[in-house]
């Protein structure tokens, strides 16, 4: 008697995690609010908007049709740049040598975690 190596149900689990991994939340943030140790800058994502941040490390940041990217970094990694566009509540690209975080921000509808 030859048994099957894999039984139907055995690929109805890695299907549904596929297909919630592609659908995402679907929501939009509604604002960027990039920390960069000393001040707090918050931009509507709305507005087109070339942003540069000076320092050890300079940042050039990009807002366009309701995403967030860095297009511009001096450090050596450039993983900021790599990260890609965000645009739903809660994403972030953080740039560890310029120590800068920019997040989206908006109503997610749910929480993930609180922070302090």
């Amino acid at each position: 008697m030859r048994r099957k190596f894999f039984k139907t149900n055995d690929l109805l689990l890695p299907i549904l995690v596929i297909l919630l991994a592609l659908s995402g939340s679907g929501k939009k943030g509604d604002r960027v609010e990039i920390q960069n140790g000393v001040s707090l800058l918050s931009y509507s994502l709305s507005a087109e908007r070339l942003i540069e941040i000076s320092g050890k490390f300079p940042l050039k940041i990009r807002i366009s049709e309701g995403q967030v990217s860095v297009y511009g970094s001096l450090c050596q990694n450039h993983i900021c740049e790599k990260m890609g566009k965000i645009s739903a509540p809660g994403e972030c690209i953080v740039c560890v040598p310029a120590r800068i975080i920019i997040r989206i921000k908006g109503d997610s509808g749910e929480l993930d975690a609180i922070c302090q």
